[in-house]
């Protein structure tokens, strides 16, 4: 026993209302996949943005107070230098 469906019968099928109301129902499905997708994208964007400035910021904010404090040890080393090279 063979089955076989002929052309016609696929044909008929995307000619019936149910069928197209299924191929609408799974456009639908599809565009809202892809707008959710198009959000979670642009979200995640956003997130890691912000987070990658914020780094940097916290970065820069470190390297400063490191710089600070080694220039202000720098000064006074050679502050106690000078002095105590000064004759009494």
């Amino acid at each position: 026993m063979r089955l076989s469906i002929s052309p016609m019968k696929i044909f008929r099928f995307f000619q019936t209302i149910q069928a197209k109301l299924i191929i609408i129902y799974v456009l639908l499905i599809l565009i809202a996949m892809q707008l959710i997708g198009v959000y979670f994208i642009k979200t995640l964007e956003n997130y890691f943005k912000t987070d990658f400035i914020q780094n940097r910021n916290a970065q820069a904010q470190r390297w400063r107070s490191m710089r600070r404090n080694i220039l202000t040890r720098t000064r006074i080393t050679r502050a106690a230098r000078r002095t105590s090279r000064t004759p009494i």
